[in-house]
């Protein structure tokens, strides 16, 4: 499982920042199991799963702290080269952010960044997405509060999406992949649906996880996923056609507005334009 709160969570509510902390702790105490439930099928005689699961550099900070076994692993050594290319991103980062530049200096300096520098950060990034992904065991939940990896890094990740009406869940729709909502104690579901477009495609996750088993079953028989269709129409419905591409869409939309925007402004001063002969002096006997 990926956790990954928004980020302002808990910032203005005190409550908030409690549940935060609680569902943190759960996680942390199912990985504790999990890592255990590794050791013990690394034992002799097992198949020796827990020795390459539980490399202790592999896991995500604050995951399970240390973390016994052997670092000689794929795991290891991808977490190894995360680190490596943590600093030289901070590095690449401190060239195009310079800690003696003020906010104007940044604003003129990103109006026009160095194309090559752009490139090799890009690079350093994908390439640091690359080796954190790697370097987490497959039975390992993380708690992502900071922004790496990446929203849409998280979503190539999962299966699944669980959230609330919200902008992340019309992003991850372009995924067209299961996604469900919560919904608030008292709505009823076909209310629930009425009021967001998105719900019309999700599975509904009530309070106490009510509706939980309808949600995992087409993870395991895509065959059940009732909601395939409907996802596909809510998706052309929110974001629009996947032809032409959005990009393109969007230019079409500037263009025409331009367009009309001109013609506007053609037929402002042509109906406000001086008659031919206006201002001049005449004499009429």
């Amino acid at each position: 499982m990926l956790y990954r709160p928004h980020p302002p969570t808990g910032h203005r509510s005190p409550e908030d920042h409690a549940a935060h902390r609680r569902i943190a702790a759960l996680i942390q105490a199912a990985n504790e199991r999990r890592a255990a439930e590794a050791l013990a099928a690394d034992a002799p005689g097992k198949d020796g799963l827990g020795k390459d699961a539980l490399a202790a550099d592999a896991l995500p900070p604050d995951a399970l702290g240390e973390a016994p076994g052997d670092t000689d692993t794929p795991h290891a050594e991808a977490a190894r080269h995360r680190a490596e290319l943590t600093k030289r991103i901070a590095a690449l980062d401190a060239r195009l952010r310079r800690a003696d530049a003020d906010e104007a200096m940044l604003t003129r300096d990103r109006a026009a960044p160095d194309p090559a520098l752009l490139t090799e950060a890009e690079g350093l990034r994908r390439e640091w997405h690359q080796a954190h992904w790697a370097a987490s065991p497959p039975w390992l939940h993380q708690v992502i509060e900071g922004d790496t990896p990446t929203l849409h890094s998280c979503f190539d990740q999962a299966d699944l999406l669980i959230g609330d009406p919200s902008d992340v869940v019309g992003d991850f729709l372009a995924t067209l992949k299961p996604y469900a909502l919560t919904t608030p104690a008292g709505i009823g579901e076909e209310e629930f649906r009425r009021r967001h477009v998105m719900a019309r495609a999700a599975y509904p996750l009530g309070p106490g996880a009510s509706g939980m088993d309808n949600l995992l079953r087409p993870l395991f028989d895509p065959s059940l996923d009732e909601l395939r269709t409907a996802r596909h129409e809510v998706k052309e419905f929110l974001l629009g056609p996947a032809t032409p591409p959005s990009i393109q869409r969007f230019t079409n939309a500037v263009d025409a507005l331009a367009e009309k925007g001109e013609a506007v402004v053609r037929l402002r001063d042509l109906h406000t334009a001086s008659p031919p002969g206006a201002g001049r002096w005449s004499i009429t006997r």
